[in-house]
């Protein structure tokens, strides 16, 4: 009687372990789906980032770099709007740090409506640009130390190219040296697109501590 008792707790134990694994394999497909969708953003303001960025360089282009802003905004909403779709999916201190990213998208969208004012405009952008650029450090340096989040490959490059969005929008209002502070934006989304690749290349689910199997009662 004490042996059915254990057999059946044994395999109970056993069914739950798997129903366990299933559902954390499900949250872990909907997490890379919902990464690699965010993928397709990613190259949408990154290209748009490179072409406005290389070709305000350049004289007379400047409707090309107000055409390639406005791709660089509607791409940047697009990705905050993929993250929220996942954020669900991570655990709470995860979710926490992706808040922070999507505070840096808000900001980083803000700065592109004040590049545009005359003067004072420029400045505030770049404070807007740098401080987004921060918490986007600081939201991603989050995710990359998190013992449960999955997707930790190409964070490094992203946490770099944050350090690049500092400097050179610093650069960027700065005369002369300016063309430095664009390269280095360049530079940046380039970073983005390889990083965010290795993202959306989710490999497996963090390992969790199985629980120990019933001890068979005693003879």
């Amino acid at each position: 009687m004490h042996l059915n008792k254990f057999l059946i707790i044994f395999v109970n134990q056993q069914t739950f372990n798997l129903i366990i694994v299933n559902m954390e394999q499900e949250k872990i497909q909907a997490l890379k789906e919902g990464l690699t969708k965010a993928k397709k953003c990613v190259l949408i303001f990154a290209i748009a980032g490179i072409v406005a960025n290389f070709f305000a360089i350049l004289p007379a282009t400047g409707k090309l770099v107000q055409m390639c802003n406005v791709l660089i905004i509607a791409g940047f909403t697009a990705f905050m709007l993929r993250l929220e779709s996942v954020s669900p999916l991570l655990e709470e201190a995860d979710a926490a740090g992706l808040k922070k990213v999507h505070l840096s998208i808000l900001l980083l969208l803000l700065g592109f409506i004040l590049d545009p004012i005359p003067v004072a405009g420029s400045i505030l952008a770049m404070i807007a640009f740098v401080v987004s650029f921060v918490f986007m450090m600081l939201g991603f340096n989050a995710l990359k130390k998190s013992e449960t989040f999955p997707a930790k490959n190409g964070l490094s490059l992203i946490s770099v190219a944050m350090i690049l969005g500092i400097v050179g929008s610093i650069l960027t209002i700065i005369p002369i040296i300016g063309i430095v502070g664009k390269l280095l934006l360049i530079t940046l989304y380039i970073l983005f697109i390889v990083g965010w690749k290795k993202v959306a290349a989710v490999q497996d689910v963090p390992a969790k501590a199985e629980a120990p199997a019933p001890e068979a009662p005693a003879e």
